[in-house]
C-alpha cells in the first residue's frame, strides 16, 4: 500500500497519464481508502483544469524554476497536513 506522501508525489504523473498500470492501481487503491488524498487529488485536477483554460491577458515572464519548486513542495506538504475530521 502506498503512503499518503507517495500518492501525492505521484499524483501529477497520474494526472498527466504518465503512471504505469501498476502505479495507477496502487494509487486508486489508496484513494479508495483515504479521503484526504482523494481531496488532494480532486483539488489538483481542478487546479490543472483551471490552468489549462486560463488565458493570460498580457505577456508575462516565465516563472522561475525555484518558484515552481517551492509551490510544488507546498502543495505536497498541504496534502500531508492533518485535516479537520469534520470535512
Amino acid at each position: 500500500m502506498l503512503t499518503c506522501r507517495e500518492v501525492t508525489e505521484r499524483s501529477t504523473d497520474l494526472l498527466e497519464g504518465a503512471s504505469s498500470a501498476l502505479d495507477r492501481v496502487r494509487i486508486y487503491a489508496h484513494l479508495a481508502m483515504c479521503r484526504h488524498c482523494r481531496r488532494f487529488n480532486r483539488h489538483l485536477r481542478l487546479l490543472a483544469r483551471v490552468l489549462r483554460h486560463h488565458e493570460p491577458r498580457r505577456q508575462t515572464e516565465p516563472v522561475p524554476d525555484q518558484i515552481i519548486e517551492r509551490i510544488l513542495t507546498r502543495v505536497a506538504e498541504e496534502g500531508q497536513s492533518p485535516q479537520d475530521p469534520s470535512t
